[in-house]
């Protein structure tokens, strides 16, 4: 668990986290959910290597569900999400300011840079 590992190294809080895990839409969301919290205030979360519906990529990797909750989110500021829990769910939408999606120069991937109240 996350969680457990980041209460092992005493809490710590960071300026930013750069999630470059496994790309699976279940394991980006978990991360997000719970690490979220070890996010300054005003600080970042990125989350990579996010798959573009419709677009094709170099390995056929697919995590679609991550780009339609990241764009649900940004257009509603409800973040719906099977992967999370209640309680995370509640967090995130209390502590997320914004998310702005980046599409690198092939036009195959996205970057999301979540911002923290």
């Amino acid at each position: 668990n996350l969680k457990e590992m980041h209460n092992h190294f005493g809490n710590p809080v960071f300026d930013f986290i750069l999630e470059d895990g496994s790309h699976k839409a279940d394991h980006q969301a978990i991360s997000l959910a719970q690490l979220f919290s070890c996010v300054k205030q005003r600080g970042i979360y990125f989350l990579e290597d996010i798959t573009i519906p419709g677009h094709r990529n170099c390995n056929g990797m697919n995590n679609d569900d991550t780009y339609n909750t990241l764009n649900h989110f940004i257009n509603t500021k409800q973040f719906n999400s099977p992967y999370i829990t209640l309680e995370e769910k509640v967090y995130l939408e209390e502590n997320i300011d914004k998310i702005i999606l980046h599409t690198d120069v092939q036009n195959a991937w996205m970057t999301a840079a979540i911002y923290k109240k």
